[in-house]
């Protein structure tokens, strides 16, 4: 699962604030995009993107000569744009979850659905230009922070191995990164080559300020889960006292928390991320199976259960509550959510349930023997009825269902049973 902190409330990190824009054009804007891009229109959301304003404005007031700014500029803004629409094309659903403000700006959050499961959040800072509403910069979540401020520290590097160390006109850990700038590298090219022990022993030659920084602490820590735990223990308490707000580090651990069986832990990280990003269906989803799995079988029920409500098209809310029931073989239980299920993706339940190990002894109980006997009704399959009925224009959420907690899901636009693509694929194992 690819995911990364979707930073809602990062203010200042640009030196030029952008115009304000109201909550109701920004929602506008937000559901325009999402039925445009689910379209194929990607163009929609890449024309709105200046990437050398972004660029030029994340430079400002920084030391260099016009020259070399102008020639990064350029660099990068070109770079940034083919990997942007490169990125948007790897997904195949769009979900507008809402918008937001952080300071005067406006903004609006998009989760993107892989086809293989994963998922990756963007959230799209506005302001307003001569020709409407445009994105004054954007944060992709499995980058973990602004683009901005991605290019500011990017410039400060690349003028560094040039030979140059700034005191002035930069933040005093920027002087230190370019200082260490060789170290740096060196710790860069150890990890991507998977050489996690050789990435710690380079970093303990950082000087302290570098080593708390926000990247290099990121990738002392991701190493450290591979290689040393008990280091590992340590950077993680440094992490809670430098950067208390920012979920990076679970970012990192909750699949990995997962896999160790701690999965209280594992559904800690995800609501805390869940809160990060504003609310999001799938995250709650994911957070209530690991909930249950942690011995809170009704509180991840209740939760699963709410994010049917609040998005009946997703997959995740049925494969999680599927998945809780698999595990502790309530088996009218999973043959009430498969039925549920059934009208609502357009995966065969049928099948999954004859072709898949973790089914096997729902196959074997009384209620999984009838469940496979009964003649299912007509089935939705792309939004249209095996029988040739159309679906309602919305699809309603079942009344009998909990409410879900105050702010969950109430920026996000009704469910749309035409987004086929969004509704993923039933799997009925616990979500990864």
């Amino acid at each position: 699962m690819v995911l990364c902190a979707a930073c809602l409330g990062m203010g200042g990190l640009m030196a030029q604030q952008p115009g304000a824009v109201s909550a109701e054009d920004s929602a506008r804007l937000g559901q325009d995009w999402e039925g445009r891009l689910l379209r194929g229109d990607y163009g929609a959301v890449t024309s709105r993107v200046d990437w050398v304003r972004i660029t030029g404005r994340a430079l400002s007031g920084l030391p260099g000569t016009p020259q070399a700014k102008a020639a990064f500029v350029q660099v990068m803004a070109t770079n940034a744009a083919a990997a942007f629409d490169q990125r948007l094309r790897l997904f195949s659903g769009f979900r507008f979850l809402g918008s937001v403000r952080t300071n005067a700006s406006g903004g609006v959050v998009f989760r993107m659905l892989l086809p293989g499961g994963g998922v990756d959040y963007h959230r799209y800072r506005l302001e307003r230009d001569r020709l409407g509403l445009a994105v004054a910069d954007v944060f992709v979540v499995s980058n973990g922070e602004w683009f901005g401020e991605s290019v500011r520290r990017s410039y400060v590097l690349a003028e560094a191995r040039k030979g140059a160390v700034w005191t002035s006109g930069v933040r005093p850990v920027e002087t230190e990164l370019m200082k260490s700038v060789g170290v740096l590298d060196r710790a860069l090219g150890l990890a991507q080559k998977g050489l996690a022990k050789e990435v710690l022993d380079v970093c303990q030659g950082l000087p302290g300020s570098v080593q708390a920084d926000r990247s290099v602490l990121l990738m002392r820590l991701s190493a450290a889960q591979v290689a040393d735990p008990s280091q590992f223990s340590g950077l993680a308490e440094d992490w809670g006292r430098l950067h208390p707000s920012d979920p990076g580090l679970d970012l990192i651990t909750f699949e990995k928390l997962a896999r160790e069986g701690k999965h209280a832990r594992s559904a800690e990280a995800l609501m805390r991320i869940e809160s990060f990003i504003g609310g999001d269906p799938h995250l709650h989803a994911l957070a209530g199976a690991e909930l249950a799995l942690g011995g809170k079988p009704d509180e991840g029920r209740r939760m699963a259960e709410q994010s049917v409500a609040v998005e009946p098209s997703l997959a995740t809310g049925y494969d999680a509550a599927i998945g809780i029931e698999l595990h502790f073989k309530r088996h009218a239980e999973v043959a009430r959510w498969l039925d549920r299920a059934s009208d609502r993706l357009s995966a065969d339940p049928k099948e999954v349930v004859r072709t898949q190990p973790q089914y096997e002894a729902f196959r074997a109980s009384p209620e999984g023997i009838q469940w496979m006997d009964t003649e299912p009704e007509a089935k939705v399959v792309g939004g249209v009825r095996k029988s040739g009925g159309k679906l309602p224009a919305a699809i309603r959420s079942d009344p009998t269902l909990p409410e879900p907690p105050a702010g969950f899901g109430k920026q996000a636009v009704p469910a749309d049973p035409r987004n086929g693509k969004g509704a993923g694929e039933l799997k009925g194992t616990r979500p990864r």
